[in-house]
């Protein structure tokens, strides 16, 4: 059951507000703090899901690093070092939280394969402290770009309401 077609001058158009607005699109009353709790579960999800889940990931791979022959050793450090890399870049529109990856893991991958003695290893570590300060660098950069366009798409949206109104009156 389709609805009857809309004059296009009462369409109206919404824009994000800091403020909780009290109909949905379809124009239902929201009970409210419904909208609130899809915010308190990711917030969760980055308090305690990424330290422990970020911790978890280092404290299994470092823990496989004796069982296993050079061959095996080496893919540890390098699944450490190309996870965090992916890590990185697909955190990349939650700056905080890519930063927290990174310092994390690498802490703890500078830290075990710096002091294992193995000179392959060592520069390893050494390597992935340049390739993380440069991504980081190229997040952040891009992180900025991404703000400025949610800034930027706010106005247009905000200046197309006024547009709107203005038309609006003029119409009346």
């Amino acid at each position: 059951m389709s609805s009857p077609p809309r004059d296009p001058r009462s369409i109206h158009v919404e824009t994000p507000s800091a403020e909780p607005s009290e109909a949905n699109v379809h124009g239902a009353v929201e009970p409210p703090g419904r909208r609130r709790w899809p915010w308190v579960v990711l917030g969760l999800a980055l308090v305690v899901g990424l330290p422990l889940g970020i911790i978890g990931f280092s404290a299994w791979s470092l823990a496989l690093y004796p069982y296993g022959d050079a061959y095996a050793q080496g893919h540890i450090a390098f699944f450490m070092g190309i996870t965090v890399v992916g890590c990185i870049f697909s955190l990349m529109h939650m700056l905080s939280a890519a930063i927290k990856v990174t310092m994390t893991v690498n802490v703890a991958f500078i830290v075990f394969f710096g002091l294992s003695g193995n000179p392959v290893f060592m520069a390893n570590a050494a390597n992935l402290i340049f390739v993380s300060v440069a991504l980081l660098v190229i997040v952040s950069i891009n992180y900025n770009r991404f703000v400025s366009l949610i800034a930027s798409q706010r106005q247009l949206i905000r200046q197309q309401n006024e547009l709107v109104n203005k038309q609006k009156e003029t119409l009346e």
